[in-house]
């Protein structure tokens, strides 16, 4: 039997716990390391990447497809009773 999520950030989004999980990595690595260079012209120039930022993108780009390929098995199996307006994982974006 399944049944839709619903309830708090699932008002929004279909993954709330992957969302909860990047944020929660995204502050470990502004906590644990320097911004990128781009983003941080006072740090050195340099191609590295400091680990807890390699684990943030990593964690993004490998759950991201995870969230969308479930996102649309739920509009698949609900039709038309899956809220539109909910996202896969980012509200009002993906």
């Amino acid at each position: 039997h399944y049944a839709i999520p619903h309830g708090y950030l699932y008002k929004y989004i279909s993954y709330p716990n992957y969302l909860c999980e990047w944020l929660e990595w995204l502050g470990f690595a502004l906590a644990a390391a320097p911004l990128p260079y781009p983003l941080n012209p006072s740090s050195p120039p340099t191609i590295a990447i400091a680990p807890p930022w390699i684990f943030f993108l990593g964690e993004v780009l490998l759950m991201a497809p995870r969230a969308l390929k479930g996102h649309r098995w739920y509009k698949e199996k609900f039709g038309e009773r899956y809220p539109r307006e909910r996202r896969a994982v980012v509200p009002f974006l993906i």
